[in-house]
C-alpha cells in the first residue's frame, strides 16, 4: 500500500509469512557472514541506492515477528533534485 503524509511518500509491504527473529532483523542490512541466515545482499543494495539518491532524507524500516510476518516501510521525499512526483 502507499500514501502521502505531508511532503513524504510512504510505501508498506506486508506479509503474513514466517517472519524473522530479532537477530536476523538486526543484521538485515549487512551482507551474509557465517553467523547469520540469508545473504542480505539485496537489502544492502536497496539501502545504498536509496541513500545515494536521497541522502539522509529517506527511511527503510523492517518489522517482523516469528510466525506473524514482516512489514517493510519505505519513506521517500515528495521531490528530489528538481523532480517532483505526481500528487
Amino acid at each position: 500500500i502507499g500514501w502521502q503524509e505531508e511532503e513524504k511518500i510512504i510505501f508498506q509491504i506486508i506479509d503474513d509469512g514466517i517472519g524473522m527473529d530479532q537477530e536476523t532483523l538486526e543484521h538485515i542490512f549487512y551482507k551474509k557472514d557465517n553467523n547469520h541466515k540469508g545473504n542480505g545482499i539485496a537489502i544492502e543494495n536497496i539501502s545504498r541506492r536509496l541513500e545515494l539518491y536521497y541522502g539522509d532524507d529517506y527511511q527503510l524500516k523492517f518489522e517482523s515477528k516469528i510466525n506473524h510476518g514482516t512489514k517493510v516501510t519505505i519513506q521517500l521525499p515528495m521531490s528530489e533534485g528538481g523532480l517532483e512526483y505526481e500528487k
